[in-house]
Order: C-alpha cells, then structure tokens, then sequence
C-alpha cells in the first residue's frame, strides 16, 4: 500500500524531501498514516469529552492556565 504515497515530501508547495528507496517511502508512510489516526482518535476522544466538561463541569480555559501556574514545576521553570 505504501507504493501508492508520493515519493516527495511537499510542504508549502515546495518540495523539501524526496524519498531515495522503499524503505524511506515506506517510513514517510506510515508516519503520516499514524499522524493522521491519532488525530481521528483524539478528535473522537479528547473533543466530546472537552465538551461534556465545560457544558456540564463549567471548565473554562481560566481554570486550565491557573491549574498549569500552580504546578510547581512550572513555578521553576518561570524562576530560571
């Protein structure tokens, strides 16, 4: 299946990459197959949950920043 994807990586209508064999091509496919289902997934997943949480929880991006902000790590790294 991995023959039928472009041997060229086109970013900007540019392009920046070109595949030199199978194996490059083949990697470059299953990247990009991998990408494009983690976003289904998350797009299934994170986004009817996110939804459910501010319609019936009240979460609002306030609560995240400050949730960030409090957590020591973050209070370390702002000091550096």
């Amino acid at each position: 299946m991995y023959h039928l994807v472009t041997k060229g990586l086109i970013d900007d209508e540019k392009k920046v990459a070109e595949a030199k064999n199978d194996e490059e091509s083949y990697q470059w496919a299953f990247s990009q197959n991998y990408m494009l289902h983690l976003q289904i997934a998350l797009n299934m997943v994170l986004v009817p949950l996110f939804d459910k949480l501010m319609n019936e929880r009240g979460l609002a991006s306030e609560l995240i920043v400050d949730k960030i902000f409090a957590w020591p790590l973050a209070k370390r790294i702002n000091h550096l």
